[in-house]
């Protein structure tokens, strides 16, 4: 796949296994890896103050995709919104709105019923994906998100921050647990 002239910094593959989204901090493309075809890329357009196919750029960036591949979800790089975006089309469908500071991390329940966000502010926040409606928002963490992640039962919520992990029920976004023992900063969470 010709495309990088560096490693990229960040990767992820849909849950078919069909597309994989690959991004540094200027920007994200995504590739259909059957084919080796290369789709879109997603920049930062400074010009009219949004995120546009043509390329993304910024700091902290996650995204994920459904399921089905039809739509990708980004946030980050200073910009407290999520954005959905229809991938054949590469038109942003829904602006979500409700965090305060930028998104640090992103994750869709497997049926993709359920976004979940979390963000600079410190807060997670439930989404109904269909809707865009938010459901359920936690907050009081006590130190900074980082990361966000989905059990595989899709009953679950694992939230990284500093050197610990917590766990929230996803249809009632309460706290069920806190895991400690890392000694490093958490980074990420599967």
């Amino acid at each position: 796949y010709v495309g990088y002239t560096d490693w990229p910094q960040m990767m992820m593959l849909t849950s078919d296994g069909r597309f994989a989204l690959l991004g540094k901090e200027d920007e994200l493309k995504l590739w259909d890896l059957e084919t080796g075809r290369f789709f879109w890329t997603f920049r930062w357009s400074e010009k009219v103050n949004i995120w546009t196919f043509k390329g993304y750029a910024g700091s902290k960036t996650s995204l994920v995709m459904t399921s089905d591949a039809q739509f990708a979800v980004s946030g980050g790089s200073y910009d407290p919104n999520i954005l959905v975006w229809d991938v054949k089309t590469g038109n942003c469908q829904r602006r979500l709105r409700g965090h305060a500071h930028e998104i640090r991390s992103l994750a869709l329940t497997s049926d993709d019923r359920y976004l979940v966000s979390g963000s600079a502010d410190n807060r997670i926040r439930i989404w109904e994906f269909a809707t865009g409606k938010c459901v359920h928002t936690f907050q009081g963490l006590e130190k900074e998100l980082t990361a966000v992640s989905i059990t595989p039962d899709n009953q679950g919520i694992l939230i990284g921050g500093g050197k610990f992990l917590w766990l929230l029920d996803l249809q009632s976004g309460k706290y069920q647990r806190r895991y400690r023992g890392h000694k490093d900063d958490i980074t990420a969470v599967m």
